[in-house]
């Protein structure tokens, strides 16, 4: 895992969870969440208005070790 990813893993531990695990994306920013995303460890949903990001199971036993 480079840099890049582990600075965007720790960008979204930081983020408010809105409730489930879930963190909202605004419209800005979710061109470069889908750039950056990384299925095994990033679940989404959304479009080009905005969207939603959690951690998958995968993604929190990462994190715990960032």
């Amino acid at each position: 895992m480079d840099q890049k990813a582990k600075s965007f893993l720790q960008l979204v531990l930081r983020s408010p969870d809105t409730g489930d695990g879930w963190r909202n994306v605004s419209s800005a920013l979710w061109p470069l969440v889908k750039g950056f995303s990384l299925p095994e460890l990033i679940e989404t949903e959304g479009d080009a208005s905005g969207g939603r990001l959690r951690l998958s199971e995968r993604g929190k036993i990462v994190c715990d070790y960032l």
